[in-house]
């Protein structure tokens, strides 16, 4: 049977074959679309293309350096690295020459405080100390200027942790990108997080109020969670049997013993980290530790743990002993910490343990760094600096095959340094983030050192030289003025007189110059052409 449309004429098959068509196209474009599930805001900005990052000494892993290397990206993900990378005619070349290129750091710890009425949400437990099935991805919100903060300190990826509670609920990985959480989300429940020790909120008439009575409550929850598996899996069994509660924090619960899923306990101090060992000992749990910046003191201890630490890098200030009085106040455990707090992670890296890094406790994100080479400088190798940055937490929180090294296939998190950026005046000067470039040192548009001759203004047309030195970024320099000669008044009667000589004199001096110096030279509101 033939049809007709608009005078043509079409078989039923060829009708069919350009529905099909029709609808596969359609398929696909939507797929396309839904890449992205946001409304856009204004205009939407064209993806960067290819892009070869070229001439840059690359630290593909700790302990693999490539001394001259190119970075293939594109679509947010390194295409190729390597000494001898072909380049596609489409890509565009960016010239890192006398760079040093590292894997996007991680912030392997930052905590948000929830209210402990959260863990009353839903089919909560009965005690909303403990709260497992909370995500702090219910509470987060975007922070451009935190990000901005992180990434001039090296930083791509964080861990946000919920606080407030014994169980306290699950974190969420974030990228450092200037975007929703919708798009910089790594992994949405990257941890289960646990403080064994009377939660904030509380008061003494409240259950538990005690350190005993909480882990006596965590391990509570833990064995009802239990049962809760057992229950169910026999009422699924013999569905004859009284259906059990449905309960939501249970039902995560049991979900981690023996699983693999990753818990992190707060080790408040060296005795309460090896407590939480034990509690994950007695429950099958994979468990690391957030550090107290105390461990040196059960080194043994914790490396017979086994258990990944991340460490702090808040120093203590040095005791106060201006005065004879006031440093008999100053106890020996005290200046002892403040002298080996800065050694804390040579230590812990020697002795084998696992370490990671936060930037918690810190006055301000932006003492990381300083805070780092600080420890560096007191033993800590740069080989498992670098480890502790970008493998451990990658491997710890279960995206090693996108993060942590510089290698095809993973994302193209990574960050740029104008040397080592281990030592002290090393600057970042950029941070890439799946594919998206921070720069956070500009160059100078144009290079002004040198010697400039200055034409001040017609009416007064002297010679004014200007010298410009320092960096690119930071001038420094000096002004050369003629000197103006002083006129001594002539006497009347030999005014001829007077008047040549005194303009001998000011031809003489008109030789001389005075030297200006300038501390900083702003170029910003001067106004000068060259002559």
């Amino acid at each position: 049977m033939a049809h007709y449309c608009n005078g043509a004429r079409f078989t039923v098959r060829e009708i069919l074959i350009l529905a099909l068509f029709s609808f596969l196209a359609a398929g696909l474009w939507q797929a396309a679309v839904a890449q992205q599930t946001d409304q856009p805001q204004g205009i939407r900005s064209k993806p960067a293309g290819t892009r070869a990052l070229t001439g840059v000494k690359i630290h593909v892993a700790p302990g693999r350096v490539i001394e001259k290397g190119t970075i293939l990206i594109e679509a947010g993900k390194i295409l190729a690295v390597g000494e001898d990378v072909k380049l596609p005619a489409h890509a565009t070349t960016i010239d890192l020459s006398g760079s040093t290129v590292y894997p996007g750091f991680f912030d392997s710890y930052q905590g948000l405080d929830l209210d402990r009425d959260e863990g009353d949400r839903g089919t909560a437990y009965w005690n909303t100390a403990i709260r497992p099935q909370l995500t702090v991805l219910d509470y987060i919100a975007r922070d451009d200027e935190l990000n901005d903060e992180l990434r001039k300190q090296g930083i791509t990826a964080r861990l946000v942790a919920p606080r407030g509670a014994i169980v306290q609920g699950r974190s969420v990985l974030l990228s450092t990108a200037d975007h929703p959480p919708t798009l910089t989300v790594l992994r949405a429940e990257a941890s289960q997080h646990l403080r064994l020790t009377v939660p904030p909120g509380g008061t003494r008439s409240s259950y538990p109020n005690s350190p005993m009575g909480s882990v006596a409550l965590a391990r509570q929850a833990f064995y009802d969670a239990a049962w809760y598996g057992r229950a169910w899996n026999a009422y699924k069994a013999d569905p004859s049997l009284q259906r059990p509660e449905k309960n939501a924090a249970l039902e995560e619960l049991k979900g981690y013993p023996g699983s693999g899923r990753l818990i992190i306990a707060d080790g408040i101090n060296d005795l309460y980290s090896l407590r939480a060992d034990r509690f994950a000992r007695e429950f099958n749990l994979r468990l690391a530790l957030l550090g107290s910046g105390l461990e040196y003191r059960r080194l043994e201890d914790l490396r017979k743990t086994g258990r990944t630490v991340i460490l702090p890098l808040k120093f203590p200030m040095p005791p106060n002993v201006g005065t004879a009085e006031v440093a008999l106040e100053a106890s020996l455990r005290e200046l002892m910490h403040w002298d080996l707090a800065p050694e804390n992670p040579a230590r812990l890296s020697r002795s084998g343990v696992p370490i990671a890094f936060t930037t918690h406790g810190l006055e301000g994100t932006g003492d990381f760094l300083g805070a780092l080479r600080k420890a560096i400088s007191r033993g800590l190798p740069k080989i498992d600096a670098l480890r502790a940055l970008t493998v451990t937490p990658a491997d710890l929180f279960g995206v090693s095959g996108e993060l942590g090294t510089i290698e095809k296939g993973k994302l193209a998190s990574i960050v740029v340094a104008d040397g080592d950026i281990f030592e002290k005046k090393t600057r970042v000067t950029e941070t890439w983030v799946a594919g998206e470039r921070y720069r956070i040192v500009l160059p100078p548009l144009e290079d002004l050192r040198g010697r400039w001759d200055l034409r001040v203004s017609p009416a007064n047309p002297g010679r004014v030289t200007m010298e410009i030195a320092g960096t690119p970024e930071k001038l420094s320099g000096y002004l050369e003025i003629p000197a103006k000669a002083e006129k001594k008044p002539a006497e009347k009667k030999n005014r001829k007189k007077k008047k040549k000589k005194a303009e001998e004199k000011a031809k003489d001096a008109g030789d001389q110059v005075q030297k200006s110096t300038l501390a900083h030279l702003g170029l910003s509101d001067a106004r000068f052409s060259c002559v």
